[in-house]
């Protein structure tokens, strides 16, 4: 007999790339605490710090809807446990998108202080097309998470979404998003002076870590056919 086809591999419920994750954060945060930096460019470094454990939280997250419930859970524990992971996945991607905002405004506003030119390293232009991406998969998601209330003409920020649904655009944002994130922040890290050398290429090289396992072994390819275990049936308009 054949064996079982087995589906992609799924993160852990504790993926240990959001434990690494945060402690290359932390090590981001005490150099910077120990440095001179500018008002505005700590500002950089102090928003976009928590960007990777957060980023890396939400797509390990919201993954957790392709693991198998405990068996003989019923059909609305199993919608809750779902909701709950996605609910997750909206807090952790807004907060690292917000950040991203004031990261962005710092830097900016630190370059035109010193009339220094923008978008001139690899840096700077994988950063610039990480917010756009982010901020592309969060737009995309929005009609998905109001649609119910737009129909019904009911709005409310506490109550009433519609977190259960697939979308293969946003999906795809996101992917490009966190790709992008994490080269901006290798890129950040390697060029960065208050770093000792040894320690940047560390950090950078844990930051590609992180990428390729989140990315490349743990599901990041998930089929659109609508026998995935991603789309849930527990809500018809799902």
């Amino acid at each position: 007999r054949k064996a079982a086809r087995r589906g992609p591999p799924i993160l852990g419920k504790r993926a240990w790339q959001v434990g690494l994750s945060g402690v290359v954060c932390a090590t981001v945060l005490s150099y910077l605490r120990r440095s001179a930096a500018p008002r505005l460019f700590a500002l950089h470094v102090a928003a976009m710090a928590p960007m990777l454990p957060l980023a890396t939280a939400s797509v390990s997250t919201v993954r957790q809807r392709l693991t198998r419930p405990p068996a003989g859970l019923p059909a609305a524990a199993r919608r809750r446990r779902n909701e709950w992971y996605v609910i997750r996945h909206f807090v952790a991607s807004a907060a690292a998108f917000y950040l991203a905002i004031a990261g962005l405004v710092g830097i900016v506003c630190q370059k035109e202080a010193l009339g220094r030119p923008h978008l001139r390293t690899l840096h700077a232009w994988c950063g610039a097309a990480a917010w756009v991406l982010w901020g592309a998969a969060y737009l995309a998601a929005q009609p998905q998470v109001w649609r119910d209330q737009w129909r019904q003409r009911r709005f409310s920020l506490l109550s009433n979404k519609r977190w259960l649904w697939s979308d293969s655009t946003h999906r795809r944002l996101g992917v490009l998003a966190f790709g992008a994130s994490l080269t901006a922040y290798a890129s950040g890290l390697l060029g960065w002076r208050a770093l000792p050398p040894l320690v940047a290429r560390c950090c950078a090289g844990l930051v590609a870590l992180i990428g390729a396992s989140t990315l490349g072994g743990h599901g990041a390819r998930v089929r659109d056919d609508p026998r995935s275990p991603e789309i849930t049936r527990d809500d018809p308009r799902s």
